[in-house]
């Protein structure tokens, strides 16, 4: 299965006993983010580690093992697409994430209620994944 990975969901893969971290190294999917989530990950990185309780070397292992399972792809891959994502998604913020998805012909995955007000991109939480994956 198809999935562009919004940036909530890394933020879960950091925690100790993470159950997203399962999800995001299954074989069966098939992931994909936008490039800039990388940057967005380090830039929140004080963050990451002040909750879920990791030092920095784990910070970054992780984050190495996250681009062994997404394929990281930059906006220049996508960018025609970002006109009508940017009509479609609740949180102009989420533009990229819904261009990409457009673009692979996909759903997003992300735990952000608000990316399901709209319909034309499917969105799966976590837990739907999980069910959809048993």
């Amino acid at each position: 299965m198809k999935l562009v990975v919004d940036i909530n969901v890394f933020f879960s893969f950091f925690k100790k006993y993470s159950s997203t971290r399962k999800l995001l190294t299954n074989p069966k999917l098939e992931l994909y983010s936008p490039e800039y989530a990388l940057d967005e990950l380090k830039k929140h990185s004080n963050e990451v580690l002040s909750k879920s309780k990791i030092n920095i070397n784990i910070f970054d292992i992780y984050k190495t093992v996250l681009s062994w399972f997404i394929k990281f792809v930059p906006v220049s891959e996508y960018k025609s697409f970002k006109d009508k994502a940017l009509k479609i998604t609740p949180d102009p913020n989420d533009t990229l994430y819904f261009a990409l998805a457009i673009k692979l012909n996909c759903p997003i995955w992300s735990n952000d209620k608000r990316l399901k007000q709209q319909s034309k991109v499917k969105v799966f939480n976590t837990s739907e994944l999980f069910k959809i994956l048993k």
